[in-house]
């Protein structure tokens, strides 16, 4: 549900934003991100975004319950065993321009998984 309030909150702002998306329950600013040279650089484009990954080799998807359980319930055992070796992306915090950030918000809903 929050990924359809992201889509609509997101969509009120300028085309010309940048915007972070976050469910604040393991965020900790030292200082503010939009003014980071690295964001800056990093998000120059409309369609750039930054996502950041869980620690590795703790968080690989096969090695983390709440992942694990995803996976099986949303698409099947079959996928797990495909792709659990990788490392979770965390969909906590996301940074980009407002259209990088729009568009990831509406397919996340549908991201196709492939066995071929």
């Amino acid at each position: 549900a929050r990924f359809y309030l992201y889509q609509h909150v997101t969509s009120l702002y300028s085309p010309n934003s940048f915007v972070m998306i976050s469910d604040f329950r393991d965020v900790y600013f030292q200082s503010n991100p939009f003014t980071s040279r690295y964001v800056i650089n990093s998000v120059k484009m409309p369609y750039d975004i930054m996502m950041f990954q869980e620690a590795h080799p703790n968080k690989v998807i096969n090695r983390c319950a709440q992942n694990i359980g995803y996976l099986v319930r949303c698409y099947s055992e079959e996928i797990l065993r495909y792709i659990g070796f990788n490392d979770v992306s965390s969909s906590g915090v996301v940074i980009g321009a407002r259209s990088a950030i729009l568009a990831y918000v509406s397919k996340i809903h549908a991201l196709p998984f492939s066995l071929t």
